[in-house]
C-alpha cells in the first residue's frame, strides 16, 4: 500500500511500500510524522522572507492549507472576523473553523477575509511565528473578543461534557522561553481574561463534576511546535506537557476529536438582518410587529 498526503501545491509521499502485515497504528503514525515534516519544511521556507509580517502570514496560510486538506469536508477553514446578531464584531482571527455545510458567509473580500456568524463557528486559532509574552497576550485579546460574542449554548453531544463554542487555540512555531515560563504566563493571562463561562467543562452527569474548578479560561490550548503544550483539562486544572516532533499532527487529531463532539445551532440570518415581521390581529385588525426567529 502506498499512502499519499496531498498538499495544496504539491504531493508529498508519506510512506514507501508498506508491508501487508503493517498495522494501522504504524502507517498512521508515519502519516502524522510526514505531515509534521512537511509543515516544518514549508515554515522554514517562509523564513527566507525577511519581512516579519509576510513571514507570519505565510505560516498562517500553511496551517490553513493543512487543515483544509485534513479536516472532514463539513468543517470550513477561513480567516477574518466573527459577528453576532447585534452587530458586534470580533478582532481579526488567523484561522476560523466553521460549519461549512450550514453556516453562510456574510461577507468575503478580495483577500479571502470572511465575516461569519458566531453560531456557525467551532473554533478560533491564533498562529504566531515567534511567541512572546506580548504576542500571547495579543492572542488572548483576539480570542476573548470572539468568545464574548457567544450565546453560551451547550453544543456538546457528550452527556458528560459541556462545550460552549467557539473553542480557542494558539499555535506557535517557536518560543525562546522554557515550557515552564510559558505555562506560568498562560495561567496568569487566563486569570486576567476570564470569560463568563468555560468552553470546556464537566457536566453534572459526570462523576467528577464536583471536583472540578469553577473558574473559566479563554484559551484551551497553547502549542509550541517541537517544544510542548499547555492546556486546561475538562476539570479546570492547567497541565504542561512536553511533546515530540509530531506534536502538530497530534494537535490536529485532538482538534478533530473536539469538533466531533460538537453540534452547532442553526444560523437564523433574519436576526442579522434585523427583519421585522407583522402578525395580524383579527380583533383589532391591526398588524403587530414581532421579531423573526
Amino acid at each position: 500500500m502506498r499512502l499519499i498526503y496531498r498538499d495544496v501545491k504539491h504531493l508529498v509521499e508519506v510512506s514507501e511500500q508498506l508491508s501487508d502485515d503493517s498495522t494501522h497504528q504504524t502507517y498512521l503514525a508515519d502519516v502524522y510524522r510526514r505531515i509534521s515534516e512537511t509543515i516544518r519544511a514549508r515554515s522554514k521556507g517562509s523564513g527566507l522572507v525577511n519581512h516579519a509580517l509576510e513571514k507570519g502570514q505565510s505560516n498562517e496560510e500553511i496551517l490553513r492549507d493543512t487543515l483544509r486538506e485534513i479536516l472532514p469536508r463539513r468543517y470550513g477553514v477561513a480567516k477574518g472576523k466573527i459577528v453576532n446578531a447585534a452587530g458586534v464584531m470580533s478582532r481579526q482571527c488567523d484561522i476560523i473553523v466553521y460549519d461549512a455545510m450550514n453556516c453562510p458567509n456574510i461577507f468575503v473580500d478580495s483577500n479571502r477575509n470572511q465575516i461569519l456568524p458566531i453560531e456557525g463557528v467551532y473554533a478560533v486559532i491564533e498562529v504566531k511565528t515567534e511567541l512572546t509574552h506580548g504576542k500571547l497576550e495579543e492572542c488572548f485579546r483576539n480570542i476573548w473578543s470572539s468568545k464574548e460574542l457567544s450565546r453560551h449554548l451547550n453544543v456538546s453531544t457528550n452527556d458528560h461534557v459541556r462545550i460552549i463554542s467557539p473553542l480557542g487555540y494558539v499555535i506557535a512555531y517557536n518560543d525562546k522561553r522554557s515550557l515552564e515560563s510559558i505555562y506560568d504566563d498562560y495561567v496568569k493571562l487566563n486569570k486576567c481574561y476570564r470569560p463568563k463561562l468555560r468552553s470546556l467543562s464537566l457536566d453534572k452527569k459526570s462523576t467528577a463534576y464536583r471536583a472540578q474548578k469553577s473558574r473559566g479560561f479563554v484559551i484551551e490550548n497553547v502549542l509550541v511546535v517541537d517544544k510542548g503544550e499547555v492546556f486546561y483539562m475538562y476539570n479546570g486544572y492547567p497541565v504542561m506537557m512536553q511533546t515530540s516532533r509530531d506534536s502538530l499532527a497530534f494537535f490536529i487529531t485532538s482538534l478533530i476529536a473536539h469538533l466531533d463532539q460538537m453540534r452547532l445551532p442553526v444560523v437564523y440570518l433574519r436576526h442579522y438582518l434585523g427583519e421585522t415581521l407583522f402578525r395580524y390581529d383579527r380583533k383589532t385588525k391591526i398588524g403587530k410587529k414581532f421579531m423573526a426567529i
